[in-house]
């Protein structure tokens, strides 16, 4: 009972970080500057909570691996963004 109890609070926790996460984005979309310094927040605050240290060494190769995927993809026009900041993407790109 007691470890049920324990994967209720973390699934709320979680939960919650996700519902920030999201407003987040919804809310600040059109500030890139404002909206990447509170996501990389966010991010900081996920990869100290639920990640070991060798996990940030895969997000970071995931996170230029992606954004250069993206920057390629907009280049030749498979898709847009309708505020892009730096080289067709917004600062804050999916795939960061």
């Amino acid at each position: 009972m007691r470890l049920t109890k324990q994967l209720w609070g973390e699934l709320a926790v979680q939960s919650g970080t996700f519902c920030l996460l999201v407003i987040s984005i919804v809310l600040l979309w059109r500030n890139n500057a404002l909206l990447s310094a509170i996501l990389a927040a966010e991010c900081l605050i996920a990869l100290t909570l639920w990640h070991e240290r060798h996990d940030v060494s895969f997000f970071l190769t995931l996170a230029v691996l992606g954004t250069l995927a993206e920057v390629v993809f907009t280049r030749f026009g498979v898709w847009q963004y309708t505020n892009p900041t730096l080289l067709g993407i917004p600062l804050v790109s999916p795939s960061i």
